[in-house]
């Protein structure tokens, strides 16, 4: 690992499961809570230096071969199995092959697997695109990758707009359960915004409503991803219903 941290894998993996485990127990008794585990797979690449731009995570530069790569993934997802996830969240955020690659491991567990995407548009109405900054189309292999397997299909850490861009695509393309988790498009998480100051995009409110429109267009898990806070998530209980229809 970059951070040096590889010879923690394991524990830091299992102790994220217990702390959550620890919270489902202390605050909600009353109700089913399913705790998920997320594999992901970012700045990774093939056989070549990388250098995520302008997001300043990584300082120095890694090279990850392919055999290296599924390895990695593969003990991730075994880790968080073990340690007791209900749910394993595939959440790349690279092109098709990384995508590809998480799921593939995700599989492996026999756990129910979430298969995510995320989206970005490189100007308002744009076509959406996956990842942060590729120009790899959504459409161009939405398909290739759900076919693999996955109970559940979401679009996750993407700005609202590009979500409602993929929105009647993925419906198109995927007859299954379907989630949205988004960011409120906040500027202080990455380094490449400079104005780390600005309030975020996405009101309370505004995000409620824009939940109860998902819900109406059939998506059936809605959450939040960077920058979608408590403000924002508490009002869905009494906002949203509480059983929908399956999905057909």
């Amino acid at each position: 690992m970059p951070l040096g941290l590889g010879d923690l894998t394991h524990e830091l993996n299992l102790r994220a499961v217990v702390l959550a485990q620890e919270a489902r127990d202390r605050c909600a008794k009353e109700r089913p809570i399913y705790i998920a585990g997320s594999v992901s797979n970012y700045g990774m690449r093939t056989g070549v230096e990388v250098t995520p731009e302008g997001v300043g995570f990584f300082k120095d530069r890694v090279a990850w071969t392919e055999a290296a790569s599924k390895a990695n993934l593969r003990e991730q997802a075994a880790i968080l199995a073990e340690s007791g996830v209900d749910l394993l969240l595939c959440e790349s955020t690279g092109g098709t092959t990384h995508r590809q690659w998480v799921l593939e491991a995700c599989l492996t567990t026999g756990l129910p697997v979430w298969v995510g995407f995320k989206c970005h548009q490189d100007a308002a109405g744009g076509t959406p695109k996956v990842g942060y900054h590729s120009d790899e189309p959504l459409a161009a292999s939405f398909e290739q990758v759900v076919t693999m397997g996955g109970s559940v299909v979401t679009i996750f850490h993407s700005p609202i707009a590009a979500v409602d861009a993929a929105l009647p695509l993925v419906r198109s393309h995927w007859k299954g359960p379907m989630g949205i988790y988004p960011e409120a498009e906040r500027k202080d998480y990455v380094a490449v915004h400079k104005d780390a100051d600005e309030p975020d995009h996405v009101s309370p409110e505004e995000f409620v409503a824009k939940a109860k429109d998902w819900v109406s267009r059939g998506v059936q898990i809605i959450g939040g991803c960077c920058g979608i806070e408590l403000e924002h998530i508490r009002p869905l209980r009494a906002a949203l219903p509480k059983r929908l229809q399956a999905a057909t």
